[in-house]
């Protein structure tokens, strides 16, 4: 018998798995989701404390600035490629373990950088960093969904969408302040930040495992559902154009209306703020019953027009600025959207690690492409791979949302799929 019919026949004899909407309708404690949304602010660190370091990283170590880049973004490439991993190991481990096992990889991998003595040696400190960075975002996903219900789900997987960038607002914000010329500050504080992590593990509860082995999803399975991949490609598309244009805007400002490129401070902090605001509207929305379709196309649209326009020739810099930030507004709305969206997605509540490991690999492709992709034009006209990547990354998202959408047939309602034992609030 195979996967699919297995899955058939489990869905026969309880009909209600199918939406996840299995046990108590009750909400969970808001204690239980602020939990969570912890360990995605603490992956969200792992990006954010490095990037005052990169003049550091060159000068300390004799890194070329070419290479200087990679020093931030080599735990998003890491998680790129483990994901699937990740989402196999939860199917079989479980979330509370993977949470546990990801900070102390992290506290390795700070612990290596802090002890580096070339540059060489920092960048395996943060490849191993990366380990710890992908099972935080793949085990928080899972937990989420599976520890929340209804209506409750809706704002909780929309936050969950804004963990990443605040702990990235965050950790910057820190490591700028606080690094005195010492490198590896930020290192000892997110070791002890992970620290306080690994003990709030205990306060999550003991889940069942999502599925039996005989039924648990094999490491790639997840890729052949169609209705999962094209939410995640969408995601893909959308993250790679607003972090693109974001990557990009400071430069452009500074090219087109000869802005101090200290200007990027204030604009990295409003794209942040807005984008957490358009995450957490989305889940307002869908509790508004505003269809699920209806909001993430209005999202890219958005991310279309806004990121294009924000480049248009000699609109001045408050309409090039005001275009960005709803270009903003847009990708965290359609990101937001997106981790809502896990649960419906996915083939069956057995399947919710796989599903948001699966959106957690495509939204971390996304930012791995995005800023190449803007400035692979800066050379012959500024204004060309942002606004081609704005435009181009909004198409593709609209052409892939109703087919991922309106493929599962199933509502954003569905509930959780056993019931949980939550801190008090």
């Amino acid at each position: 018998m195979g996967k699919e019919e297995r899955m058939e026949n489990s869905l026969a004899k309880n009909p209600q798995r199918e939406n996840g909407a299995v046990g108590e309708n009750a909400p969970v404690g808001w204690a239980l989701i602020r939990t969570i949304w912890f360990f995605g602010a603490l992956a969200g660190a792992g990006l954010g404390k490095t990037i005052p370091l990169v003049g550091m990283a060159i000068s300390l170590y004799g890194a070329r600035p070419d290479q200087a880049p990679w020093f931030i973004s080599i735990v998003t490439i890491a998680s790129v490629v483990l994901a699937p991993f990740g989402g196999w190991l939860i199917d079989r481990l479980g979330e509370r373990r993977i949470l546990a096992l990801s900070c102390l990889i992290e506290i390795l991998g700070n612990l290596i950088v802090v002890a580096a003595g070339s540059f060489a040696a920092v960048m395996a400190g943060r490849a191993v960093e990366g380990f710890g960075f992908t099972g935080l975002l793949v085990a928080g996903t899972a937990m989420m969904v599976r520890v929340t219900r209804g209506a409750q789900r809706n704002i909780a997987m929309t936050l969950w969408g804004t963990s990443v960038p605040i702990g990235v607002g965050i950790a910057e914000a820190l490591s700028s302040t606080l690094t005195d010329g010492v490198f590896q500050r930020p290192f000892w504080g997110h070791a002890a930040a992970l620290l306080v992590g690994l003990a709030l593990v205990g306060a999550l509860p003991r889940l069942p495992k999502a599925a039996s082995t005989h039924d648990a999803y094999g490491m790639f399975d997840i890729y052949r559902y169609s209705g999962a991949v094209r939410m995640g490609v969408a995601l893909t598309a959308v993250v790679a154009a607003q972090f693109g244009i974001a990557a990009m805007f400071p430069l452009f400002l500074k090219i087109a209306y000869d802005q101090p490129i200290e200007i990027a401070g204030p604009i990295g902090a409003a794209n942040i703020a807005l984008g957490v605001l358009g995450s957490i509207g989305a889940g307002l929305m869908l509790n508004k019953k505003i269809s699920p379709l209806a909001l993430g196309l209005t999202a890219v649209a958005l991310v279309g027009a806004g990121g294009g326009l924000t480049f248009a020739p000699d609109i001045g810099v408050a309409l090039s600025s005001l275009m960005f930030l709803l270009c903003s507004i847009g990708a965290g709305a359609a990101i937001g959207l997106g981790f809502a969206m896990v649960p419906v997605v996915a083939p069956s509540p057995a399947a919710y690690g796989a599903t948001g490991a699966l959106c957690n690999q495509l939204v971390n492709l996304g930012f791995v492409i995005g800023p190449p992709a803007a400035f692979s034009a800066l050379h012959a006209d500024t204004r060309v791979g942002p606004i081609g990547l704005a435009v181009g990354g909004a198409l593709l998202a609209a052409l892939l949302l109703p087919k991922a959408i309106l493929r599962t047939g199933q509502s954003t309602q569905g509930g959780g799929d056993f019931e949980v034992r939550q801190p008090a609030d």
